[in-house]
């Protein structure tokens, strides 16, 4: 099976999606998030879900090599937003989300990353260093085998 088949065609992926919900939801007033960002078919899967029963706005960022007739960033009214959370399964080098910030500040100046959530049950990053001395807080969902 498919690392995409493991996520969207079993009975978890429910499961992963209402969790997200509920850390977003609850994550929201202290953090202000009024975006969710996402790059790539995973991180995808569940934040277009995450957004549409939240209602916030999606900020989709391509990856470098992927074709298409979109721009680099889709969104809806990105700049109008100044705090976003990317929504992805796991962090391994940092490289994604490094990528995903770096392009929505050089398109947008006043939105700010407040945070990561990940949802896959073995990601153990707490932070993402940036360059510099800035970082950012990566939040985790309960597992799935926690329900």
């Amino acid at each position: 099976m498919a690392y995409i088949e493991s996520i969207l065609y079993t009975k978890s992926f429910k499961i992963i999606v209402n969790r997200v919900i509920k850390k977003v939801k609850h994550l929201q007033p202290k953090l202000k998030i009024d975006a969710i960002a996402c790059r790539g078919v995973s991180g995808s899967s569940v934040a277009f879900a995450t957004s549409y029963v939240i209602g916030l706005p999606i900020i989709y960022v391509r990856k470098p090599t992927e074709n298409s007739h979109g721009d680099k960033i889709e969104s809806c009214g990105a700049s109008k937003h100044k705090n976003y959370i990317i929504i992805d399964d796991f962090i391994d080098t940092g490289t994604t989300v490094k990528e995903i910030i770096k392009s929505i500040k050089t398109n947008y100046d006043d939105i700010v990353c407040v945070g990561v959530l990940l949802y896959d049950e073995h990601a153990k990053r707490t932070k993402v260093d940036l360059s510099g001395n800035e970082s950012v807080r990566v939040y985790r969902t309960k597992p799935v085998s926690a329900y």
